[in-house]
């Protein structure tokens, strides 16, 4: 397999794909033919890419029920006893506590105050440093 990622989350499938031994990722900007022709011929000559993919698809396979078996499950699961107890304990939460706003709300707090804090403090020091530096302060003394 080649992957030729574009945008989102195909960098990444490309690089895991390359890095499991399934395949090649190339730069879809930067590739030139003789890349690709080289590419494509490794990929179908070389035994260790079938190999891995044969692995991988053995290891899916294995699983003890099939996807439409696990869907049938659940659907006879939620007619059998219903829904409630697989509801998330989210949906009792008020908006902001679901989305979390106290918590950011005190967060951004801490960081205005700190950053009026730190401003001062700046302010602060330049003013002790300034007035130390004040040539007329130098003269009096």
């Amino acid at each position: 397999m080649i992957g030729f990622p574009f945008l989102g989350d195909q960098h990444y499938n490309a690089l895991r794909l390359e890095y499991k031994g399934y395949g090649i990722a190339m730069n879809v900007l930067e590739f030139t033919s003789d890349e690709l022709h080289f590419n494509i011929l490794k990929i179908l000559t070389d035994p260790n890419y079938k190999s891995r993919i044969a692995l991988a698809s053995e290891i899916f396979r294995s699983a003890p029920q099939r996807p439409a078996e696990r869907a049938a499950f659940w659907i006879e699961h939620v007619l059998k006893f219903g829904s409630d107890h697989l509801q998330s304990a989210g949906k009792d939460l008020n908006f902001f506590q679901y989305f979390m706003l106290d918590i950011l709300a005190v967060l951004i707090s801490v960081a205005v105050i700190l950053t009026i804090l730190v401003v001062k403090i700046s302010f602060w020091i330049i003013g002790k440093v300034l007035k130390i530096r004040d040539p007329s302060k130098l003269k009096a003394a």
